[in-house]
């Protein structure tokens, strides 16, 4: 049963009303992750402060460069600027379904060559596209979460990663943003 709102209300009080869940405090606490399906059996996270945005390109958004590596699909426009597209499954070396596809889920990642620095100069960083089978959505968790890398995790792999979090019983492995930058 909805509770009457009395039109003498301020405008905040009535969407109080109304909408209490807007107003919940959220207490979740840890680092911000984007949490991707990378290939069948293969579920990472990345960063989420590294991530400058998510797109949903089509073939046509994505210009092939000939003699280039296999994981790079080509070069594509993010306002104004042209960079890099790689399959970041093919790009570490995993196996995916999916060869050519009729819409690639993209990230978009800023690596700054010297994040330990106290000055980011922007016209310094990286930018990365990179497609996945699909975009899971953000996640979070506490530093203290974080496990060092287990020995069953293919040694190809091991050095793109930081660390690996095991929530709700899967294994997400997390992504090195710097690390993929150094891929040639």
């Amino acid at each position: 049963m909805q509770v009457p709102v009395p039109q003498t209300a301020k405008p905040a009080d009535r969407l109080q009303t109304l909408l209490p869940q807007l107003f919940e405090v959220d207490e979740r606490t840890g680092n911000a992750f984007l949490r991707l399906q990378v290939s069948a059996d293969t579920a990472m996270v990345l960063p989420l402060d590294c991530v400058e945005e998510t797109q949903l390109l089509t073939p046509q958004d994505i210009t092939p460069m000939p003699n280039m590596p296999n994981h790079v699909l080509g070069l594509m426009r993010i306002r104004g600027q042209v960079l890099w597209l790689s399959s970041l499954a093919k790009l570490l070396g995993l196996t995916t379904d999916v060869e050519r596809a009729y819409r690639y889920e993209t990230i978009v990642i800023r690596i700054t060559p010297n994040a330990g620095g106290s000055e980011s100069d922007s016209d310094s960083d990286l930018f990365l596209g990179l497609t996945v089978n699909q975009i899971k959505g953000s996640i979070r968790f506490a530093a203290e979460d974080i496990a060092p890398i287990e020995a069953n995790v293919d040694s190809h792999l091991q050095p793109f990663l930081s660390g690996q979090v095991t929530q709700d019983n899967e294994t997400l492995l997390i992504l090195n943003p710097e690390a993929l930058a150094n891929i040639g």
